[in-house]
């Protein structure tokens, strides 16, 4: 409905950004936002505090500016090889943790060359996770692996990079 208000509209969330069984919010600006785009929308979604499992106390913002028109979307077929992304995000954990999350991601990437991204973020609670951003020209798909306690770091960035290896695989535009 925002899409056809009559002027800009503001949303400000407060709760998980960071949580299981839904895209995290690094997905929603990284790959939604980006693929909307391409059909005419205006958005930009900025996160000022993660809300992590069990805590949340997230702080977002989404802007978006009203549709003036509505483009055709043609997701059939990926125009490159990807151009990857691994971003280690976490909070209140040492450094050497956000290191240890992007380096076992970064490890279990067979030959493929990417940036390596150390995010540390203000929260509420301790927590950390493993995003992989894979741009393909055309489209764009995400890919994320929660920490939890007990959980090493490296198994948490090569858990996410598995994921973004069953992807590629295949000839989806869409993950």
């Amino acid at each position: 409905m925002l899409l056809f208000a009559d002027r800009e509209s503001e949303v400000n969330f407060i709760g998980g950004t960071h949580v299981s069984f839904s895209p995290i919010a690094d997905y929603f600006s990284q790959v939604f936002l980006p693929t909307v785009a391409k059909m005419g929308v205006d958005a930009e979604f900025t996160v000022q505090r993660c809300g992590w499992f069990p805590v949340g106390g997230g702080k977002a913002t989404l802007k978006i500016k009203p549709l003036t028109e509505i483009a055709p979307l043609n997701l059939t077929k990926r125009e490159i090889a990807p151009n990857v992304a691994i971003t280690a995000l976490y909070s209140q954990l040492p450094d050497a943790v956000g290191k240890r999350l992007v380096d076992g991601a970064v490890d279990s990437l067979p030959e493929i060359n990417c940036e390596k991204k150390l995010e540390k973020k203000e929260a509420l609670c301790p927590g950390c996770a493993v995003f992989v951003c894979a741009d393909y020209g055309n489209c764009v798909a995400g890919f994320s692996t929660l920490g939890k306690l007990g959980k090493p770091a490296e198994q948490v960035g090569e858990e996410a990079v598995s994921r973004f290896l069953q992807f590629d695989k295949t000839t989806a535009c869409v993950d």
